[in-house]
């Protein structure tokens, strides 16, 4: 391995935007993209900076929001630069990072903003984790069309809590987060599989559905067919999706929204 920075030791700090102007040990280290050991290599990953900084007793929540948006964006583009300079490490990273808050942010960014630079095998497995988890918002459309009903949060718990055991852990909130003490009105919520649906395809899987058009002269590490195949099972889901749709209480008139029947992620035979 070639001379590198050293990395300090104690707890890394919260994302900040000034981090990125400013950079850490590790930060530089690994935004180099200089070839670095196995050791080396998960030392600084988990030298990054971590999380930006929770709410704390007595802060102003607006001025919180404000300031945790703007390090949410810096921590998303810290690591979609080691990202990008390390397109052998994608996996490892992942590895790395599993059971962090870093993870999620890690898994979108190879699925939605580099999806070409993943190789095949892993973009497969993000791409299947993204959809399982779309059962968690299926099931959270049907709590809230039961809260909607009249039920107790404890007696719809009841009802789904097989459903609710069965799901992948990181599933699980989209349906427990109405069954808790927040308040929030379920008839927010009767829509989630769709609401779910239309933002995976605005959103994380927007370059899968239109690999031409987003990803541009970039060559894909995947086969077209095997990006093809992906947009397609997507494709299964959101017209799942779109089935369980239904005018939100009290706003009878909304229209059912089509437009993802209306646009196929792909043409035939591309």
């Amino acid at each position: 391995m070639t001379d590198t920075p050293s990395i300090p030791g104690g707890e890394p700090p919260c994302m900040t935007p000034e981090l990125l102007r400013t950079p850490t040990p590790p930060q530089i280290l690994l935004a180099a993209g200089a070839p670095l050991d196995d050791e080396a290599f998960a030392a600084a990953v988990r030298g990054l900076p971590a999380a930006p900084a929770a709410l704390r007793d007595g802060e102003d929540l607006g001025r919180w929001v404000t300031r945790h948006r703007a390090a949410l964006d810096a921590w998303r583009t810290m690591w979609r630069d080691i990202l990008r300079s390390h397109p052998q490490r994608h996996r490892t990273v992942l590895v790395l990072t599993d059971g962090t808050p870093a993870r999620p942010v890690v898994r979108d960014l190879l699925l939605g903003d580099l999806p070409w630079d993943v190789a095949p095998e892993l973009l497969a497995e993000l791409a299947a984790e993204d959809l399982a988890r779309f059962d968690g918002a299926l099931l959270a459309a049907r709590v809230c069309r039961l809260l909607c009903a009249g039920r107790t949060p404890q007696d719809v718990r009841a009802e789904v809590a097989g459903e609710l055991n069965a799901l992948p852990p990181d599933a699980r909130s989209a349906a427990e987060a109405w069954l808790g003490t927040l308040g929030a009105a379920p008839e927010r919520g009767v829509n989630a599989a769709a609401d779910w649906a239309v933002r995976a395809a605005t959103g994380r899987w927007r370059a899968l559905l239109d690999p031409a058009a987003t990803a541009g002269d970039r060559p894909w590490r995947a086969a077209p067919a095997d990006v093809r195949a992906l947009a397609e099972r997507f494709a299964a889901v959101a017209a799942r999706a779109l089935d369980t749709w239904q005018p939100p209480p009290g706003r009878g008139g909304k229209p059912r929204p089509d437009w993802l029947r209306a646009h196929p992620p792909l043409p035939p035979g591309t």
